[in-house]
């Protein structure tokens, strides 16, 4: 029975998330699903950066250019680490073939679209494993 259960535990789960939706990680999931690699991706973090660096640009391209990369220089790292994490994010989302959000991907072979609880997308992924419902 132990192995049975290890073989329905991913090692790697990859959220895939827009600013319109937030990644609920609950206690009970995080005790169900330790010492799994959780990574999330908030697919639309460049372009939210992206509002940024352009509000309030003037009319002129040169003037426009010079305050955008001036913008650009100024960030902070934690908000190039998001933007980083984010380009990284669209292309696993490509690679995956991911065509919705939010999305939670299992090993890189399943994906649970529409759940941001990584537990009931848990509850999914086992159901799937074993051929049953959840």
């Amino acid at each position: 029975f132990a192995d049975q259960n290890r073989q329905l535990q991913p090692h790697v789960v990859e959220v895939f998330i827009s600013s319109k939706y937030s990644f609920a990680s609950t206690n009970d999931a995080s005790n169900k699903l330790r010492g799994l690699d959780i990574t999330v991706y908030e697919i639309d973090g460049i372009e939210s950066i992206e509002r940024y660096l352009s509000t309030d640009m003037p009319a002129d391209p040169a003037r426009s250019k010079q305050i955008a990369l001036r913008r650009f220089q100024a960030m902070d790292e934690r908000t190039r680490t998001r933007m980083k994490q984010s380009a990284v994010g669209l292309a696993k989302a490509m690679q995956y073939r991911v065509d919705r959000y939010p999305a939670i991907v299992f090993d890189g072979q399943a994906v649970v679209y529409g759940v941001t609880d990584v537990q009931s997308a848990f509850s999914y992924y086992q159901a799937w494993l074993s051929g049953k419902t959840p």
